[in-house]
């Protein structure tokens, strides 16, 4: 249960709240009353958050941006352009999706088909590293084509930026294992410390 303090320095009488943040560039939190923090059907409260105070009495609330998939909604998703985006904007943290190509290579893409993100039917485990790397992204980007990178490329990159890399590694048709190796792999060829990076994925058996 998090207790909150509102502009006026008033607690929140220990009622338990749920925090949202509206995009905008006046966006402030939103405090939402319920019965618990996920609980947000209660009525709506909206103030400026000094602090928070959880059990263990946590310290002032810090809010962190991480480029979602390379701040995939102002250039083509999970590529070279991302990190540079992210980068040139002072966001720190980027996250990126680790798919698996027909030879082992990781690289960076989210779906198991190619079809949403370049306009080809196949998918990313019917053809090499190679060949997933000569293909374009398709996206409103209006500047140099970008192209599918491999995952060893494209972190060393987000290492050179100084970038915290958020790695979610995508297991498809439950291929656990192989998705794994390769991601390691990628991650020990591209130079990037341990301390650089958090691995995430949906499937248990991965983690």
């Amino acid at each position: 249960v998090l207790s909150a303090k509102s502009s006026s320095n008033q607690p929140a009488n220990g009622s338990a709240w749920g925090i949202r943040c509206p995009v905008g560039s006046a966006a402030r939190l939103q405090l939402v009353r319920g019965a618990s923090p996920s609980d947000t059907d209660g009525t709506g409260s909206s103030c400026n958050v000094l602090s928070y105070t959880g059990v263990n009495s946590l310290p002032v609330a810090i809010m962190e941006f991480i480029a979602h998939r390379g701040s995939a909604d102002r250039v083509p998703e999970n590529s070279f352009a991302g990190i540079h985006f992210t980068a040139s904007h002072q966001i720190k943290q980027i996250e990126c999706d680790v798919s698996v190509a027909s030879d082992g290579t990781a690289v960076i893409f989210h779906d198991k088909c190619l079809r949403r993100m370049t306009g080809d039917p196949r998918s990313v485990s019917s053809l090499t590293g190679h060949e997933l790397t000569q293909i374009p992204l398709v996206s409103h980007w209006t500047e140099p084509a970008q192209y599918i990178p491999l995952a060893k490329d494209w972190i060393r990159e987000a290492a050179r930026y100084g970038l915290f890399v958020h790695l979610e590694i995508k297991v498809h048709d439950q291929q656990v294992e192989r998705a794994v190796e390769a991601a390691l792999e990628a991650l020990d060829e591209s130079g990037l410390l341990s301390s650089q990076v958090r691995v995430s994925s949906f499937s248990l058996d991965a983690i």
